[in-house]
């Protein structure tokens, strides 16, 4: 019974701790990517600057640090409390049969790498869908940042037209 409260204890001191560091440094590299990518657009070459609409370079900014923030968030939720959990669970299996203790350690081991392929396909679908994403955020900040031209100019049919279309594209893959 020592055991049960000890792992208990464990886990809830680890588990808050890891989210709590794992959060702010998720929140900082997100704040610090962002800075990079700007820092980078401002010495990309005019050739490229003249190529890409605005909102296309702020989405592309905007997407990579929440990507980074996100992808860190993930990692400490889930990753880190399968670390904190996973030794606490074979304590307690070992105290009452330890084949059952391996049949877990194996199963956990071939989940893991199971489950990576699907995930890799996944990422690559919202590779497609984020680039898309970018294209229609780009149109649309344009069409807001110059809203007078496209009022006057009678444009706003044509840019809806044109958002519309990507939106249809994104599930087109």
């Amino acid at each position: 019974f020592g055991w049960f409260i000890g792992i208990s204890i464990y886990r809830s001191i680890i588990s808050r701790l890891a989210k709590k560091i794992g959060f702010t440094i998720s929140e900082r590299v997100s704040l610090e990517t962002y800075q990079t990518g700007l820092k980078k657009l401002t010495k990309i070459g005019a050739g490229w600057q003249a190529q890409e609409n605005s909102g296309n370079k702020v989405k592309r900014i905007t997407k990579g640090s929440n990507s980074v923030r996100d992808i860190l968030r993930v990692a400490f939720r889930g990753v880190i409390a399968v670390a904190i959990n996973l030794p606490g669970i074979a304590i307690i299996l070992a105290n009452f049969d330890i084949i059952l203790t391996i049949g877990f350690i194996i199963f956990a081991v071939v989940y893991a790498v199971l489950v990576h392929k699907p995930n890799s396909e996944g990422a690559r679908y919202s590779h497609v869908i984020n680039k898309e994403n970018e294209n229609l955020s780009g149109v649309a900040f344009e069409t807001v940042n110059n809203i007078r031209t496209v009022q006057t100019g009678a444009l706003s049919n044509a840019l809806l037209a044109k958002t519309q279309h990507r939106i249809t594209e994104v599930f087109t893959y």
